[in-house]
């Protein structure tokens, strides 16, 4: 096994002797080097002895030391690198964006909103400055997390733009909106700050596609009354035909004067003589019960149309549909429009 161009043994003896190039005189000749960069004899022997003793290892053996060691220099890694992240210049105290001076800015270029979504000033934390730090790993962790996320956001940032999402410059509370419908992590201060200058923080997109659902279901409300009345206004045609043809066949009737009496009677009954049906009844009680003694005089002596609709619903199990198409057809064509409608 050969780990970066060495074999499983030098890699160890690398890991385990910094001065691994000058115990093997890897560099140059002995003679052409300083005697103050020559090892000591006792290190020489405890280079050699190392060696002999790990080359005469079985090689399994020798394999699970080089697994160990290399977990061991990833860690090393690891923590170099987290100690180097913590040090570049985007995680040191100056980064740190004021959100008070910022807050009062009447708009945001969209590098600056994308460096103040993270909590950092945008006159240090710039794309120029944190790009050569992102897409670095070490066996899958990120060496540079803050530049990769950064890289991440600003490129949501810029297709956000491009798709009309977002203006640049663009205003605090429109960004903050966005980043907030997009799910993105904001520092709470920051949105503090902006509601403090007294930028409302208010999703219109989302209140105006509401507002156009509640626009469509009343469109769709309106369109249904529309063609209740104009059901209506079928039946009553239907109904005072029907009327006008069975007053017609009275006329023409050589009954007995019972019979005429009778059929005298039936035509003078309100308003459709013998002819019934149970909405027809409805219809007519609606009536007898809110409008015969209504004075033409006084307005408010009249039900309003809630009411009779009311009353039709509970006295006489009429559907809330119909009940206010009988409400509309009863109600006098006298009466003004207002309130009492």
């Amino acid at each position: 096994m050969r780990i970066g161009g060495h074999s499983s043994l030098e890699y160890l003896a690398r890991r385990q002797f910094p001065d691994y190039r000058a115990l093997t005189a890897e560099d140059t000749p002995p003679f052409s080097r300083p005697n103050a960069d020559l090892p000591s004899a006792e290190r020489s022997a405890e280079f050699q002895a190392w060696w002999e003793r790990h080359a005469a290892l079985p090689e399994e053996e020798l394999e699970r030391l080089v697994a160990a060691e290399r977990r061991k220099e990833e860690e090393e890694q690891l923590a170099a690198s987290a100690v180097a992240e913590k040090g570049r210049f985007y995680n040191r105290p100056d980064a740190a964006a004021d959100f008070a001076y910022w807050a009062k800015m009447t708009y945001w270029t969209l590098d600056e909103a994308t460096a103040l979504s993270f909590g950092k000033s945008p006159e240090v934390v710039t794309y120029k400055r944190v790009e050569p730090y992102a897409r670095s790993s070490i066996n899958g962790t990120r060496k540079a997390p803050f530049a990769d996320e950064y890289l991440q956001r600003k490129e949501l940032v810029n297709r956000a733009f491009a798709w009309r999402k977002l203006s640049d410059p663009v205003a605090p509370a429109n960004f903050l909106r966005w980043a907030q419908r997009s799910e993105l992590s904001l520092p709470e201060d920051l949105v503090k700050a902006i509601e403090a200058s007294g930028q409302a923080l208010v999703d219109w997109q989302d209140l105006h596609e509401k507002t156009q659902q509640e626009n469509t279901a009343l469109t769709q409300a309106l369109d249904d009354a529309r063609s209740v009345i104009e059901s209506t206004k079928r039946l009553l045609k239907d109904l005072t035909a029907e009327r006008d043809v069975l007053i017609e066949k009275l006329n023409e009737t050589s009954a007995t004067s019972k019979t005429v009496q009778e059929a005298a009677s039936a035509i003078a009954r309100w308003p459709w003589g013998a002819y019934e049906t149970k909405h027809l009844r409805s219809l007519e009680a609606a009536a007898m019960k809110w409008w015969v003694n209504v004075s033409p005089a006084d307005n408010t002596t009249a039900p309003t149309n809630a009411q009779v609709s009311k009353w039709l619903q509970e006295h006489h199990k009429t559907s809330e549909r119909l009940a206010d198409s009988i409400a509309t057809i009863l109600r006098a064509d006298e009466l003004p429009a207002g309130p009492r409608t």
